[in-house]
């Protein structure tokens, strides 16, 4: 039992020596007024104190002990967190040239570098005052450089070794509230690494918000907003800064801590920041936030020429109309665009619409392959916005218009056109008119589809195709095959010429492309199918035979009889009928009724006793009518009007 209760002894005295350990006064200067001569002693330690034979020191000489000094409230005895002001009237004398330091001592030994005895130390005004270097040694101040530079009083609430703790004016950091500054205006966007918000200047407000951090709760705060160059251009006391009135551009907001500036810095607007930050009592940040104020640009489009039909050897380029016409083919024909004049701090990208300007889809690429969307035509714009929800997705199928209507958008004044095109050669055919008049020994059927000329004579024997349902987009050339489809030549004529060319038969086809090499001559000796198979390719659906013939007889048979027929149509009580005539036309010829396509609409034999033929059931129009001589073969189309 007894040596429970020594130990149970043992045990509180060392918790009482504990507590004694831990409990601590902490005697600070926590007031001084220069105007009053007010000292306040403020005890910040967790155990009783008399201070009464302290000391209080001014400048090397200027001492006095606190028990001769007069308290204006409290009295010497403090407890824990218990304060006495008094006296000390030499400091308004000493501070005449706005500059002084003030040291608290437990005992007169005003020389000692000890903190137990030099207790606590503060100098304003300017650096290095008399026992200033004394104090940093003691460790009871910083620096002998660091003074309070704001208008007395100077108080401090903390066991403070330096001019901040003193209340003097500090700005710490400042930074951009990304948050609130991207929940005010979705167009706004924040960099927090660079500290930097980049705002649309638009129909709407884009208010920056900004944090301060480090700074002296002392003193007062304000932001001061400069441009890059830092003139100060207004100065704010709130942390929700809307700076769109101000127009496009670059500017800087900086914290100020100050105390005692008149109207709050306002005579310093239109001036240098550095003007403002030396003035007394007054800091700004180390940093700031930049502020870029943009408006939407779209600027001007146009085609990269070169990566275009680099791309796809099949698209051809008008930079003068900043169009492209590409083929619609199994390969893909992207057309590359490039941008000039754009705001480069906002978002962008390309609007393609129909040529009535109605959104077909909005791209992030500049490498657009629209092939997909079949024949038509259709625009490229280019479009500068930021904050449109989904990248504008929700205004595909409206109207351009209502893009560029919406905050912070713009559309670019000009467009790209692209012409989307299939290769389409079309129908072949001979053009009569002109391919008789050109050589009267050429035959032609009534269909307009054969030809038979007299080959190795000495006239030449002009064939003149005429093509229809082409795609006038692309490129076109006519096709020689033998009557086996093998291609003998490929011509960029629509007149040709096979008088030197041995007798035979071959056909002419229309050819509807673009990017072949060489224009397809690559291909003489090859098959017509391999050409049509070629990418955006296209032969016509029908050919031309010319039949070449040395038999002159076969052309010369009652040559001029037929050359001198004449057509006329009569009306009589009973029936339309087509009456012919010519010298030496007898029996033996029969004629054909063709329409203007070539489809064969009757047939009858021609009868000298009669000379008519009963067109009673043809409409009004305009006929082909082919006169053959049964005997020899040959034959002659003319054209006559049923109305």
């Amino acid at each position: 039992m007894k040596t429970q209760l020594c130990k149970l002894g043992l045990l509180l005295m060392s918790s009482l020596l504990s507590m004694n350990a831990i409990a601590q006064a902490d005697p600070e200067l926590t007031m001084v007024d220069t105007a009053t001569n007010n000292v306040t002693v403020t005890n910040l330690g967790n155990a009783s104190i008399d201070v009464s034979n302290y000391w209080v020191c001014l400048g090397p000489n200027q001492y006095g002990q606190l028990t001769n000094l007069g308290i204006v409230t409290g009295d010497y005895m403090l407890n824990a967190g218990e304060a006495v002001t008094f006296t000390f009237p030499t400091i308004a004398a000493e501070n005449a040239d706005g500059a002084g330091g003030l040291g608290l001592f437990s005992t007169n030994s005003f020389g000692s570098t000890d903190s137990d005895v030099y207790v606590d130390y503060m100098q304003w005004g300017a650096a290095d005052q008399d026992r200033s270097a004394q104090a940093v040694t003691a460790e009871i101040w910083d620096s002998a450089d660091d003074f309070i530079s704001c208008p007395s009083p100077y108080v401090s609430t903390t066991s403070g070794s330096n001019a901040i703790a003193w209340g003097e004016a500090a700005a710490g950091t400042i930074a951009i509230d990304a948050d609130a500054t991207t929940t005010s205006n979705g167009t706004t966007a924040v960099d927090t690494g660079t500290n930097t918000a980049i705002i649309c200047i638009d129909a709407l407000g884009a208010p920056v918000h900004v944090t301060k951090m480090d700074y002296q709760l002392e003193a007062s705060y304000r932001y001061v907003i400069t441009d890059d160059e830092n003139k100060i251009l207004n100065i704010a006391d709130t942390d929700e800064l809307d700076l769109t009135i101000a127009g496009v551009g670059t500017c800087r907001i900086w914290g100020w801590s100050y105390r005692g500036t008149p109207d709050n810095g306002a005579g310093f607007i239109d001036g240098p920041l550095a003007d403002l930050e030396a003035v007394n009592c007054s800091d700004i940040t180390d940093n700031w936030v930049t502020v870029v104020r943009v408006a939407p640009e779209a600027g001007t489009i146009a085609i990269d020429a070169d990566a275009t039909t680099t791309s796809n050897g099949t698209t051809a380029v008008d930079t003068d109309t900043n169009t492209a016409i590409i083929c619609i083919d199994a390969l893909g024909s992207p057309v590359h665009v490039i941008k000039s004049g754009e705001e480069t701090n906002l978002s962008y990208r390309y609007v393609i619409t129909d040529d009535q300007n109605k959104i077909l889809n909005i791209a992030d690429t500049d490498e657009l392959d629209l092939t997909i969307a079949g024949v038509g035509t259709c625009r490229i714009w280019g479009w500068s916005y930021r904050g449109t929800p989904d990248n504008g997705a929700g205004f595909i199928d409206g109207p351009l218009a209502d893009l560029e209507a919406e905050n912070c958008s713009d559309i670019t004044d000009n467009w790209v056109t692209v012409v989307r095109v299939a290769p389409e050669a079309g129908t072949v055919s001979i053009d009569v008119d002109n391919t008789s008049d050109a050589n009267g020994t050429t035959l032609i059927n009534a269909a307009g589809n054969t030809a038979t000329i007299l080959v190795k004579d000495s006239q030449p024997n002009p064939i003149i195709i005429a093509q229809t349902g082409g795609e006038p987009n692309l490129s076109y050339r006519y096709v020689i095959t033998d009557d086996a489809d093998t291609i003998l030549n490929i011509v960029g004529t629509n007149e040709i010429d096979l008088n030197d060319v041995a007798a035979g038969t071959c056909r002419v086809w229309g050819w509807s492309y673009r990017g072949t090499p060489n224009n397809g001559l690559d291909f003489v000796g090859s098959p017509i199918a391999d050409l049509d198979a070629v990418n955006c390719s296209d032969i016509s659906s029908n050919w031309v035979t010319i039949i070449r013939t040395e038999d002159e007889t076969t052309l010369s048979v009652n040559d001029a009889i037929l050359e001198n027929i004449e057509i006329q149509l009569f009306p009589n009580p009973t029936a339309d009928t087509l009456r012919l005539s010519g010298d030496e036309l007898a029996n033996g010829y029969s004629v054909s009724v063709y329409s203007m396509g070539g489809q064969l609409i009757m047939q009858a034999e021609y009868s000298q006793a009669t000379n008519a033929i009963d067109v009673t059931g043809l409409s009004n129009g305009v006929y082909l009518v082919e006169i053959s001589d049964e005997n020899s073969g040959s034959s002659i189309v003319k054209q006559f009007v049923k109305n």
